[in-house]
């Protein structure tokens, strides 16, 4: 079965990347970290991240696109969780938890690429675990 892919034209994929590179600000993140959580190709050298969102839109890449969908998921579903404050969501991104076996959400979706940005977006959003757990008739 053949997996159906958002297609997004420039301008989408440059206000994806202005979101993006704004919420990883928040969460203070290394270039490093930047650099796997979006999957982003070697041709993406780490140097270039920061003008993601200024002057270069996301690659059109199926894997980062998706990546970056989860990303802004697991955004807005923190700006749910925690409506009046930037630093708790950013806290909660780098608290370790017994739910996690004391792993960070930070540790999760980094080590375990785009699994872990689905089990934090899953643990967030109720609606998205429940779209993908299939429950959705």
């Amino acid at each position: 079965m053949d997996v159906q892919v958002k297609k997004f034209d420039e301008a989408a994929r440059m206000d994806m990347a202005r979101l993006i590179m704004e919420m990883f600000g928040q969460w203070r993140l290394s270039l490093e970290d930047r650099h796997t959580l979006l999957a982003l190709p070697d041709t993406v050298r780490k140097r270039q991240i920061y003008k993601l969102g200024e002057d270069i839109p996301l690659p059109d890449d199926r894997y980062v696109l998706e990546r970056a969908e989860h990303l802004l998921g697991i955004a807005d579903a923190l700006c749910t969780y925690f409506p009046n404050s930037r630093q708790a969501r950013s806290r909660f991104i780098r608290s370790h938890s017994k739910k996690f076996r004391k792993r960070t959400p930070l540790q999760i979706m980094v080590d375990d690429g785009l699994s872990g940005l689905i089990r934090i977006r899953s643990h967030l959003d109720c609606t998205y675990a429940w779209d993908v757990s299939g429950s959705k008739g």
